[in-house]
């Protein structure tokens, strides 16, 4: 038996016998309905960690490995049957020790929090299924790490006149006018939208965090710090010059940050690979919270 049943969260497609059909049918069509995908997949390409949502069997999971060879790909999938099918799959192509299988659901700010960060995240023919696109968007986008991409590959809504539809699910998809609406709620200004018949392609890109000179002289190894290390939370609440430049550098309200080591004139602080050192007299329009 094989049916997709709503929830709360994303539409979840059920069945071993829909899951298997599914991939039989992406290793022969894959190549063509994913090419645009995969083009601006490679244009954008980073190192280091992926992360997949909505990987059904896991065949885009096996062709991005192959493609773009990261450390890692974890996947997020709602369906335990689409989870063992891609653990077969994956196994059989080899690359399973290179992916971190989880079942759960795109709009799980929890889950998606727990997975860490990414340098690229990404999404096909999966969007139109979740419950709270804006939602999911704002918990992927806070999972970019600084440079990241988020890549979401969809149908585009058309309306045809007769109730025509170009796919069982293309009424499900958005339009660009209220994936734009979504972006804005959840608070993505840099996006650029691309239209290959008939779908989609979002890519959203943060911005790269940069030391500010003379403000943040960069610290080339931990070795000159204390190794004891102390989270904190950098906060930009006013809007003097120093708060102005830190957002211009990429910094946004509530920051994570580790603060390394700190006396009653200095905070040194990390955020990534990067350290940096804050004078407390300058940055005046700078508090940090702990958590």
């Amino acid at each position: 038996m094989t049916y997709i049943h709503e929830s709360s969260s994303s539409a979840v497609m059920d069945g071993k016998e829909r899951a298997g059909n599914y991939l039989a049918m992406q290793k022969v069509f894959g190549n063509i309905y994913l090419g645009k995908f995969y083009q601006i997949l490679a244009e954008n390409r980073r190192n280091g960690r992926y992360l997949e949502i909505g990987a059904g069997p896991g065949y885009q999971t096996a062709e991005v490995m192959k493609r773009l060879a990261p450390e890692e790909i974890v996947i997020v999938e709602p369906s335990k049957d689409m989870i063992s099918a891609a653990d077969e799959y994956l196994t059989q192509r080899g690359y399973r020790n290179k992916v971190e299988l989880r079942c759960g659901f795109v709009e799980d700010e929890n889950l998606i929090n727990s997975l860490g960060k990414f340098d690229l995240i990404y999404s096909t023919l999966s969007m139109h299924h979740w419950a709270d696109a804006a939602h999911a968007l704002r918990n992927l986008s806070k999972a970019l790490r600084p440079g990241g991409v988020m890549i979401i590959h969809d149908f585009r809504r058309i309306e045809l006149p007769g109730n025509l539809k170009l796919h069982r699910d293309s009424h499900r998809a958005y339009t660009p006018m209220e994936i734009e609406k979504m972006l804005k709620q959840a608070g993505i200004e840099r996006f650029q939208l691309t239209f290959s018949f008939p779908f989609q392609i979002l890519v959203v890109k943060e911005a790269e965090i940069s030391p500010i000179p003379g403000l943040f002289p960069e610290i080339d190894t931990l070795d000159d710090v204390n190794p004891g290390r102390e989270a904190a939370v950098l906060s930009i609440n006013t809007d003097d010059d120093i708060s102005r430049e830190l957002k211009q550098a990429g910094f946004k309200p509530a920051t994570r940050v580790r603060v390394i080591n700190s006396d009653p004139y200095h905070l040194i602080c990390g955020i990534e690979q990067k350290r940096f050192v804050i004078d407390r007299e300058t940055a005046s329009g700078i508090s940090v919270q702990m958590f």
